[in-house]
């Protein structure tokens, strides 16, 4: 576009001028074509000068063609600059623009006894351009509305499928784990200790769940419950529960691991236990051992296991593995996890702490 007016108007100045001039005249014709796009202001302040100096200040052979007092390329130039500016800026930038503009070409346009029309010429494009910017700005905050409506009401459906589901059936393991000495004859003091770990770990799943569910249901104006999230200091009861659940873990925290990011610990916690709940489903009766350092700036997280000892459960959709590593890159990490060659399993995340 700015190359056909750089043309256009230059042709129009050859008539009259040396090609050389010719091509100047056209590039000040054209130049706020190629600034509009990303600077509408500084294109409008080109246009409108470059209009005002063509106009009053010099007389330059072929800009006036009978009333008409520039060449027709710059007027649909200024017309267009205007109408992007009408589309981007305030009202209150548009009425100094209008302004700004009647009064440079007031001289201009009065030694051409063309005052009304050219007021009418110059204010329609500010005019047609702010109704369609604000329309396109209007219709923009709708979407935006109707898309978080949206999702609203996807995390409210979700937080219902997970109450009335999940929920539901993690209350009456716990209710089940802590009756059942009752409701049981000859259960011994091992059993009752098993019982009340169950239940136990079925609390605190819900505990966590009702987090969540929290989470879903809470809006930008509706602050979601809050509870300490564990670190890397709780990581020695998670081993103690996987040990209680009959796993043989070996958990070895590294003296240099000192205080680190809530959020670099919170990641931790859950890549070791996505990783033992995996031993546990994957390779039941398998010793695990799991490891926790700082290599440099960056907190080094490894689970490793051999070969289970008793038939594998089976199941499991990937997700817990695909989630712990979506963690580790939103700290700006990653997550290694495979096959050992003695059949075992490793997940190694590294985790940087300086960036989180």
């Amino acid at each position: 576009m700015a190359i056909a007016a750089l043309f256009i108007a230059a042709e129009g100045y050859l008539e009259f001028n040396a090609p050389l001039w010719s091509l100047v005249y056209g590039a000040i014709v054209a130049i706020p074509i190629l600034l509009v796009s990303r600077h509408s202001l500084l294109a409008w302040l080109l246009a409108v000068g470059a209009s005002f100096w063509f106009g009053v200040l010099v007389d330059i052979p072929g800009t006036s063609t009978g009333t008409w007092p520039w060449n027709p390329v710059q007027a649909l130039v200024l017309l267009w600059v205007l109408f992007v500016v009408g589309l981007r800026r305030s009202l209150w930038t548009l009425a100094t623009v209008w302004g700004v503009t009647i009064f440079m070409l007031n001289g201009t346009i009065t030694a051409r006894q063309n005052l009304l029309a050219m007021c009418l010429l110059f204010t329609v494009p500010l005019i047609v351009g702010a109704v369609v910017g604000r329309n396109f700005k209007l219709g923009q905050r709708l979407a935006a509305e109707q898309e978080r409506g949206g999702v609203l009401t996807e995390r409210a459906r979700i937080a219902r499928e997970l109450h009335d589901v999940v929920a539901h059936h993690m209350s009456m393991i716990a209710v089940r784990a802590e009756t059942a000495p009752y409701r049981l004859s000859d259960v011994g003091e091992d059993s009752r200790t098993e019982f009340a770990e169950i239940s136990s770990a079925a609390r605190e799943a819900l505990t966590e769940m009702r987090l969540l569910l929290g989470v879903l249901r809470s809006d930008e104006t509706t602050a979601p419950p809050t509870a300490p999230q564990p670190q890397i200091s709780d990581l020695p009861d998670l081993a103690a529960s996987a040990r209680h659940a009959g796993a043989e873990v070996d958990l070895s925290i590294s003296p240099e691991v000192g205080e680190v990011p809530q959020i670099v610990g919170v990641s931790a916690y859950r890549i070791i236990q996505e990783a033992l709940s995996n031993v546990a489903r994957h390779a039941p009766g398998a010793a695990a051992s799991v490891s926790v350092s700082m290599d440099g700036d960056v907190l080094l997280v490894l689970v490793e296991n051999g070969p289970g000892t008793r038939p594998s459960a089976g199941g499991g959709s990937g997700y817990g593995l695909r989630g712990a590593g979506e963690r580790a890159t939103i700290l700006g990490g990653r997550l290694v996890s495979g096959p050992t060659p003695s059949g075992g399993y490793r997940v190694e995340a590294r985790l940087p702490v300086r960036e989180a």
